[in-house]
């Protein structure tokens, strides 16, 4: 009830109630002293007024300010101000569940890269042997030395190798010639195969359109062979080769020249005297 709402005539009881003139009650009715409003200062007793209901007279007793009673306790903050520590770990548990199944993918991902790249070099390893099979032997004409007489075998190695240049790029040995051998290879003594060598830098040469076979001889007597015998060629059937590729051989006590070769003994690398 504000102070400006009462008008002359009221008067302040005992039981902490402003009572206007036309209520009919006196001041007797109530106990204690009364203290007569002087208007234009109200200012109750704190202890008279402390914890009851202030109502309005202009509004009645069902007015909108009945039953209104200030309680005097603080409004708490409920927010999300301040610190909770448990609200702050359970957020911290939800975000690391929610990284988890990007974590799991992730690793997922990579495991399956691995396995792929593992896969794709076991594949290559296994397209690309390392041991020497017939194709691989025609195409890298350079075998083990076995033999204590290398200068032979090396001859021959050289003399094999500029004759397989000449049939990659003409898919024929039925057009090299002794002649263009010799511009390309003047330190070597080449001969036909019907004529036999004597020595390391002679070299005799016996050729079809699919295959040559070159022969010399070492300082011991001991004549090499060694035969590049590409697809179709006749001493694949005639030395019952298993298959295209470059053989080598060697025989004593016997002329040395290239179209009177070994039948048997063919192998992939230089035999042991």
């Amino acid at each position: 009830m504000s102070e400006t709402s009462q008008g002359p005539g009221w008067w302040l009881a005992a039981d902490g109630r402003w009572y206007p003139p036309t209520t009919g009650a006196t001041e007797g009715a109530h106990d204690g002293p009364v203290r007569p409003r002087v208007p234009g200062s109200f200012s109750p007793d704190p202890a008279a007024v402390a914890g009851s209901v202030i109502e309005d007279p202009a509004a009645g007793p069902l007015g909108p300010t009945a039953g209104v009673t200030d309680t005097g306790t603080p409004v708490t903050d409920t927010g999300t101000s301040g610190t909770d520590p448990e609200g702050s770990q359970a957020d911290d548990e939800t975000h690391r569940r929610s990284r988890l199944p990007a974590v799991l993918g992730a690793v997922a991902v990579v495991a399956i890269v691995a396995i792929i790249i593992v896969f794709i070099i076991r594949t290559h390893d296994r397209s690309n042997p390392t041991d020497a099979s017939p194709v691989a032997v025609a195409s890298a004409p350079a075998p083990r030395v076995l033999t204590a007489d290398r200068a032979s075998q090396n001859e021959l190695i050289h003399a094999i190798t500029l004759l397989k240049s000449q049939y990659s790029f003409l898919n024929t040995y039925g057009l090299v010639t002794i002649t263009w051998l010799a511009q390309r290879a003047p330190k070597i003594s080449w001969v036909g195969g019907v004529t036999p060598v004597h020595q390391a830098t002679q070299v005799s040469l016996a050729i079809t359109p699919q295959s040559a076979l070159v022969a010399t001889q070492s300082k011991d007597g001991a004549c090499w062979y060694v035969l590049d015998a590409e697809p179709g060629a006749s001493a694949l059937l005639a030395y019952q080769l298993p298959g295209p590729a470059m053989y080598f051989n060697m025989r004593t006590g016997a002329a040395c020249e290239g179209s009177d070769p070994p039948m048997n003994g063919w192998g992939q690398t230089f035999p042991q005297p």
